[in-house]
C-alpha cells in the first residue's frame, strides 16, 4: 500500500522561521531572500538553508521559489549578511526540509505535484524523488535526521486517520516507509506544527509545543522523545 497523505486546517497565522530579511532593510547590492511565512528551512554545520515561502493575502497568496543559504562561519552583521543564492527550489510554504547525514544532500517533502524534491550541494541542483504518496503533503509536520542511520523520521501527530503514523525517510533508498504511532494518549497526541531537534546526548528526537487541530495552541510544557533505536516514545 502506497503511504497516504491528507491535508488538514491549520492555525491561521504561522511564521516558521524569523531571520529572513528583506532588500529594503539591507544596504547591499547582493540578492537576498523576500521576507516570507513559512518556509522550508534546514541547516548543516556550516549553512542555514531556506526554501520557498508566502506572501500576498488569503484572497491572492504568491508562493515563491526561492533558495539562498546564510554562511554561518562569516562575521556579518544586519546590514551585509553572508547569504547566497541558490538555485530556485520548490514553489512552496509550511513544509519540512532536512539534511541527510553526511550534509551533502537535502529532502524537502510536501512540493505541490512532485510529493518530495532532493537538492545536491556539491552540484547546486534539484532533482524530484522517485516517492509515490497518496492524498495531500506534510503541511504541519517536520522532519530530523538520525546521524546514526542516515534515516529521517517524520512524526504525524495528527487526530486525523491518515496521520498516525512515523514515516521514516532512507536517502540511500529514496523510500519512505510507514510505522504505526502509539496511542495518542501516551505518546505524540494531536499535534501539529510543532518543533523537533535531535540530541547527541540521548541519541533521540525531542518534540516540544505545536498546535492542536481541536483544541487549538498546545498549553503544555511538557517534551516527547522518541528513540529510534529502539522505537520507543517517553514524555519527559
Amino acid at each position: 500500500m502506497l503511504p497516504q497523505r491528507h491535508s488538514i486546517p491549520g492555525p491561521t497565522t504561522f511564521i516558521s522561521i524569523a531571520l529572513i530579511l528583506t532588500s529594503a532593510t539591507l544596504s547591499t547590492s547582493t540578492p537576498v531572500p523576500v521576507t516570507v511565512s513559512g518556509p522550508a528551512f534546514a541547516r548543516t554545520a556550516t549553512r542555514l538553508y531556506i526554501s520557498g515561502g508566502l506572501t500576498g493575502t488569503s484572497a491572492n497568496p504568491i508562493l515563491y521559489s526561492q533558495f539562498f543559504s546564510l554562511d554561518l562561519t562569516t562575521p556579518w552583521n544586519v546590514s551585509n549578511p553572508a547569504w547566497k543564492q541558490l538555485h530556485d527550489g520548490p514553489r512552496q510554504n509550511i513544509f519540512p526540509a532536512v539534511f541527510s547525514a553526511d550534509q551533502k544532500t537535502m529532502i524537502t517533502f510536501h512540493s505541490g505535484t512532485i510529493f518530495a524534491e532532493r537538492y545536491s550541494v556539491d552540484q547546486d541542483t534539484w532533482t524530484p524523488s522517485q516517492l509515490v504518496v497518496n492524498g495531500g503533503g506534510n503541511q504541519g509536520i517536520n522532519a530530523v535526521t538520525d546521524p546514526n542511520t542516515g534515516l529521517v523520521y517524520l512524526a504525524g501527530g495528527y487526530s486525523d486517520p491518515y496521520r498516525q503514523s512515523m514515516d521514516t525517510y532512507s536517502f540511500v533508498n529514496d523510500a519512505l516507509v510507514q510505522a504505526a504511532l502509539p496511542a495518542a494518549t501516551t505518546a505524540l497526541p494531536n499535534r501539529a506544527y510543532y518543533t523537533n531537534i535531535w540530541t547527541s546526548k540521548r541519541n533521540s528526537i525531542l518534540y516540544f509545543g505545536g498546535y492542536n487541530s481541536t483544541l487549538g495552541q498546545i498549553s503544555s510544557n511538557s517534551i516527547t522523545e522518541f528513540v529510534p533505536s529502539t522505537n520507543t516514545w517517553n514524555t519527559l
